[in-house]
């Protein structure tokens, strides 16, 4: 397969996935770098398994949960606050083969560079972190899509030629708040 081929069909998961992260959650303080699993899991939370993408993780038992919504393996949105609240924040996770192999600061360089040709990304932030014990990156940046300062979070992880991008987005005020429930929601990301 040719550069170009490679190009275009990393360009088109990685856009799938950063269109995913702004239109998901429309309905009308520092982080910590590490992702080692948490000794204990919110009492709140429950398992969601994917045996056709082989995939596990815990999440608030309220949250809603969408499965293959607009090309991910699933979604997760936190509950509507009050009439007001127009933007649920959420956490999704994409995955996709990968047509060669390919290093993680190569993925997440690539996402970063098509992403700012879409969108107007600011304040990006990029760090090694780990996920399920596997080297990753960690993206945090902000971007305004039309009434909607957001402030998101994404990592990319490849293992086995695939590529998993776990994504949380919220709104910019709003962001801090469930990051907490966000860490914890990553610290129990399993590959079964």
């Amino acid at each position: 397969m040719n550069k170009k081929n490679i190009d275009r069909r990393l360009a088109i998961f990685i856009m799938a996935a950063m269109i995913l992260t702004v239109l998901s959650g429309c309905t009308g303080g520092e982080e910590t770098t590490t992702t080692t699993p948490a000794p204990t899991v919110p009492p709140n939370f429950v398992t969601y398994e994917n045996s056709t993408y082989e995939i596990r993780i815990m999440h608030p038992q309220e949250w809603e949960i969408m499965e293959n919504y607009m090309g991910t393996v699933v979604l997760f949105r936190s509950p509507i606050e009050d009439a007001s609240d127009m933007f649920q924040e959420n956490f999704n996770v994409v995955m996709g083969d990968l047509p060669e192999s390919m290093e993680i600061d190569e993925l997440t360089d690539a996402n970063i560079e098509q992403a700012k040709t879409r969108f107007a990304i600011e304040n990006i932030n990029s760090s090694p972190t780990t996920l399920t014990n596997n080297p990753a990156r960690k993206v945090i940046y902000n971007l305004k899509q039309g009434e909607y300062n957001l402030k998101i979070m994404q990592i990319y992880m490849i293992k086995d030629n695939k590529a998993y991008v776990i994504t949380y987005t919220a709104e910019e005020d709003k962001y801090s708040d469930l990051l907490g429930t966000i860490q914890a929601m990553i610290n129990t990301f399993e590959i079964i």
